[in-house]
């Protein structure tokens, strides 16, 4: 198995044909079997082939103590498991280009999602950079007379930090639905998640003159989970709503988002 002769193979030590990884934990089963601990073993572990590649192997071993005038010696089973670990390592980067494949059309979809809602989003950023410079030309004409109004120029001051992070929000959402990461599991509020997807969605669903309305629980606990991959159920779902009612002319269209027999879901009016 690893290509040595009779004669290299017996000048030549447990430890000295074992990978280095695996050489303490060797070594510590032949000195507690001598010391009179436990004498069977059944392992995996790596041997040295004498080309330099590693073989993986499942050892079985037992230590006989020396009786009468045989010395103590080990009995071993060795069996080459090296096809096994080839075929585990295909597996695993199977295994890896499958989650590799499903992050990337997972960022696909959020891509093409957002570039659905490209005009929505537009005008959410728009909104607050539109405030902001109104504001600042405001907070200008307040200080700029001979008696600055600096109560009104402070108020004015106020609003345009409002719309700046309310600008800011709207592009760390999109960011954040639009990063190209591996799903990341964390504690996060499910309503907090709704309602920033229902703001960055509001300008979708006035367009399409629908209503929208959550009745989310108050009492909802936090959960373990995705916040992006959830934001993006939830987008797909208003957007789902709305193509679902863009025919509708002789009702009100109305999407409500809330609980409804003690779960989370959706109805369409």
């Amino acid at each position: 198995m690893l290509a040595y002769t009779e004669d290299e193979l017996q000048a030549r030590t447990a430890s000295d044909i074992t990978h280095e990884e695996d050489r303490v934990a060797t070594e510590a089963r032949i000195t507690g079997a001598y010391d009179g601990q436990r004498r069977d073993h059944r392992v995996e572990k790596r041997y040295l082939h004498k080309g330099g590649r590693v073989v993986w192997a499942d050892v079985s071993t037992v230590f006989v103590p020396a009786s009468g005038s045989n010395s103590a010696f080990f009995s071993v089973v060795i069996v080459d498991r090296i096809e096994h670990k080839q075929a585990e390592e295909e597996l695993h980067q199977k295994e890896v280009s499958l989650r590799e494949a499903q992050a990337e059309l997972a960022h696909v979809s959020r891509v093409t999602t957002m570039g659905e809602l490209a005009a929505s989003i537009a005008h959410e950023v728009n909104q607050p950079l539109s405030g902001i410079v109104t504001n600042a030309n405001a907070s200008l004409r307040w200080l700029a007379g001979d008696s600055p109004n600096l109560v009104e120029a402070r108020e004015a001051i106020r609003r345009f930090i409002r719309d700046g992070n309310r600008a800011n929000d709207v592009v760390s959402r999109m960011r954040a639905l639009l990063k190209k990461a591996r799903s990341a599991t964390e504690r996060l509020d499910v309503n907090e998640a709704i309602k920033e997807i229902v703001i960055l969605t509001q300008s979708e669903v006035g367009k399409n003159k629908v209503a929208l309305r959550t009745e989310l629980a108050a009492d909802l606990p936090p959960v373990m989970g995705d916040r992006v991959q959830l934001q993006q159920v939830v987008m797909n779902l208003i957007l789902n709503g709305l193509e679902a009612m863009s025919t509708v002319q002789d009702r009100e269209r109305e999407l409500v988002m809330g609980r409804f027999f003690e779960r989370p879901t959706f109805r369409l009016y």
